[in-house]
């Protein structure tokens, strides 16, 4: 029965890494670590197998290459570290447990123990600390002292406690032989019976000074065999601490290299069957031969053959070669083949196990894993193997980066919890969005369609003046939010599983990067009180006059951000909409273009001197009141039935905003963003600037 299981390990002072102590927490099935080449993922797998399988060989001491060999790690990266915490949970122990031992009474009483290596020495490792974390929060630790007793600690007294013992033995051998001749004597024919009482009453003496030796003897043995805590007044037999650490029943570490094929799996698994259907006694029901075919049986959930001999042996599956079975049956042969030889109570290390496999393969060997009652810990470069939402499960981010002065490049692991965790990783392995499922790295959401017909020139403009390389629909896009519908829209990064019922849209399943551009719809009676927090930079003030809507999206917004992602943007207009970015003299142009207005005739059109849209007024109001709706109408119009037709659509928004765009994709020079834009651009900078940090934050 297994007395604990492994829940954490805290390294401190690990070659490479970044931080001088850091821990990864264990998943119930699988523990992934992602990363590309030089991440550290290698190094953080063979010191995590290194660490655990020291209790598979050694309790107290041992050395670090004897593991490496037991392991069969080929190419041993630099997995150096000063010290490992390994932390288990205890679990549900047994009413038969021996209680003679101090420890199993703690271990009853515990909740955790923590067990501490220490690894100063790069080759020698030891157990150095215990601690027991009690059900009632009591912390009961122990401190082993392998410098053993302090007389042990002076030279000149381990030499004569030694040379004693040298001593001792030679005496306890020497009374050995004087009994053994004395008994000789004693069974002779020559002796009376007086000189026979006489040797007896002498090897009776002698005896008696042997077991003296032998118990001064012992008590020398004992005090080298005995482990010291140097913060208990108390001692334990080697001897008692090994059984303890054994009796733990700490997981069996297998470590499977990055090589190692799974079609190496099935030739190894092919021999076992051999072997064993070649032993004595093969057909008989408790054989290991019918175990083997029997559990495949089982598991493949098919009929299970064998034929031929050591130079032509087949294994049929339902009658089916290897090479005719489904991706599916060949996968779950392979895991078979993988780990049945091994005990459930164990931990399956595997570096890389993508390789050679299709990505379909590595989908359906990660369901295996997870029906597995053994444990997975992974390290990979494929996302298959990468279940951040699976509560089973435990990701972790590895990434690298190399520091001035360092000959090496810095490693650092984080956890991936929620769903920019996961876009986070996937994008460190190269995976983008627009590569992948051919949608952009980030999402402007605009309110509307004449929203849209600016944007996207201002953007391209922008792009066009300071040289900008950003691709629309790889890099961005544009998607419509639609005023009050942004209300049923969602930024939370954090998926709860539990939570069947959710109303609302989350914007991260689609993309992390999310920018917002919102109409501030304000009046000019609320124009001086926004202004004046504008200026104060006051969001309180600022947000108690947007609409709810507007407010609930930029708290999203700083919720994600918060943790330094900085993926999602809110940016309220300048004014109560995108039209009121247009300046008056860009507006006369526009009307000029629009209703082919000549030198010669623009004073005929009294109305345009008047045209201006003010920061706080309705596009569609001020239009109708400057123009359409004015008293001085349109003289050179009058008799112009195309042109009046333009004059009654001038205040829809589209086709105005379509014509603004095309005056200026037919007149480029007269663009600028100083003398077209109410903020000479300002806020266009803050949108290209936001898909730039995206680009350089994720696709890189």
């Amino acid at each position: 029965m297994n007395k604990v299981k492994l829940k954490k390990a805290v390294f401190t002072n690990f070659d490479r890494f970044e931080e001088k102590e850091f821990e990864i927490e264990f998943g119930e099935k699988i523990t992934t670590l992602v990363g590309t080449n030089g991440s550290g993922k290698s190094s953080l797998l063979e010191a995590l197998s290194i660490s655990i399988a020291f209790f598979n060989l050694f309790t107290i001491e041992g050395e670090k290459q004897t593991i490496i060999n037991h392991l069969n790690i080929k190419k041993s990266t630099n997995s150096n570290f000063e010290k490992v915490n390994l932390i288990f949970e205890v679990l549900d122990l047994k009413k038969d447990v021996d209680l003679n031992n101090d420890f199993n009474k703690h271990l009853i009483e515990s909740k955790e123990i923590h067990l501490y290596i220490n690894a100063n020495s790069s080759s020698f490792l030891s157990l150095n600390k215990i601690i027991f974390f009690t059900k009632d929060s009591n912390i009961i630790d122990y401190e082993i002292n392998h410098s053993v007793h302090d007389v042990l600690k002076d030279p000149d007294k381990t030499k004569e406690m030694n040379n004693r013992e040298i001593y001792l033995q030679k005496k306890i051998q020497d009374l050995d032989i004087n009994i053994k001749n004395n008994n000789n004597q004693i069974r002779s024919a020559i002796l009376n019976i007086q000189q026979r009482n006489q040797l007896k009453s002498r090897n009776t003496e002698l005896q008696t000074e042997k077991n003296a030796y032998i118990n001064e003897s012992k008590g020398i043995k004992l005090l080298k065999n005995s482990i010291y805590f140097e913060n208990k007044p108390t001692t334990i037999l080697r001897t008692d601490l090994e059984k303890f650490i054994q009796s733990l029943n700490i997981p069996k570490i297998i470590y499977i290299h990055q090589n190692d094929t799974l079609d190496g799996k099935i030739i190894s698994l092919k021999s076992k069957l051999l072997e064993s259907r070649n032993s004595k006694g093969s057909i008989k029901e408790n054989s290991p031969f019918i175990k083997y075919t029997s559990e495949l049986a089982n598991f493949l959930k098919m009929d299970i053959e064998t034929e031929g001999d050591k130079e032509n042996f087949i294994l049929l599956l339902d009658n089916l070669n290897l090479n005719q079975l489904s991706v599916g049956t060949y996968i779950a042969l392979s895991f078979y083949a993988l780990s049945f030889n091994y005990d459930e109570n164990s931990i399956i290390v595997w570096d890389e196990p993508e390789n050679s496999l299709h990505p379909t393969r590595r989908i359906k060997m990660l369901e295996l894993m997870k029906q597995n009652p053994r444990k997975f810990i992974i390290a990979t470069h494929s996302t298959e193997f990468a279940p951040v939402f699976d509560k089973n499960c435990n990701v972790y981010k590895m990434f690298s980066k190399f520091e001035y002065g360092f000959d090496k490049p810095k490693c650092k692991l984080q956890n991936a919890k929620n769903l920019l965790d996961a876009f986070d990783l996937t994008y460190s392995l190269g995976y983008e969005p627009s590569k992948l499922l051919f949608t952009a790295n980030c999402i402007i959401w605009v309110e509307g369609p004449s929203d849209l017909i600016y944007l996207k020139f201002w953007i391209n403009k922008y792009k066009e003046i300071h040289n900008i390389e950003l691709i629309e629909g790889f890099d961005y896009t544009f998607m419509f939010s639609s005023g009050s519908l942004i209300s049923h829209f969602d930024l939370e990064p954090n998926v709860d599983s539990t939570n069947e019922i959710n109303n609302l849209v989350n914007i991260l399943h689609i993309t992390p990067g999310s920018i917002f551009i919102v109409d501030t719809d304000i009046d000019e009676n609320q124009a001086v009180d926004f202004e004046k927090a504008l200026e104060k930079n006051d969001n309180d003030n600022i947000f108690a006059l947007l609409k709810e809507r507007i407010k609930n999206i930029y708290k999203a917004c700083e919720k994600v951000n918060k943790e330094g992602n900085e993926c999602s943007k809110l940016i309220y207009t300048y004014g109560r909409e995108i039209e009121n970015y247009i300046t008056p003299k860009s507006f006369k142009e526009i009307l000029k273009y629009m209703f082919n207005i000549d030198k010669k005739s623009i004073n005929e059109f009294k109305a345009i001197d008047n045209v201006n849209v003010g920061r706080w007024e309705s596009f569609e109001n001020s239009i109708n009141k400057t123009i359409i709706e004015s008293e001085n109408k349109l003289i050179y119009l009058k008799d112009n039935i195309k042109q009046m037709k333009y004059l009654n659509k001038l205040s829809e928004k589209v086709p105005f905003a379509n014509i603004y765009k095309r005056y200026y994709e037919e007149n480029p020079k007269d663009f600028s963003f100083e003398k077209c834009l109410t903020d000479q651009g300002v806020f266009i900078k803050k949108i290209v600037e936001f898909i730039q940090n995206i680009k350089d934050k994720y696709c890189q």
